[in-house]
């Protein structure tokens, strides 16, 4: 339950940081993105905890029982990285 409660988190901020860059609020996007990263990791450690509670293999993720699960927790993690450089980057446009 903790990890799809993280999961969502994640995808919730992720909008609302990719919203911030579209009205040209950098900060809002920026903050957003290292909170998207920091909930895709909190998500991971999550997975990996429930993975070795039910006593199933942990190498990368289960990554051969669920492959999807280590490339949508990669996808997220650039998406934060991204719009929190796009962020970065429209931020120090805007002071130029």
């Amino acid at each position: 339950m903790k990890t799809m409660t993280f999961g969502l988190l994640v995808c919730a901020v992720l909008s609302v940081a990719l919203w911030c860059l579209l009205r040209k609020k950098p900060v809002g996007a920026l903050v957003g993105g290292g909170i998207a990263m920091i909930l895709t990791c909190l998500t991971g450690c999550s997975w990996r905890e429930m993975l070795m509670d039910s006593g199933k293999e942990t190498a990368l993720l289960g990554f051969q029982r669920y492959p999807a699960v280590l490339v949508i927790l990669v996808i997220l993690f650039l998406c934060g990285l991204i719009t929190m450089v796009a962020g970065a980057v429209s931020l120090t446009r805007r002071r130029n």
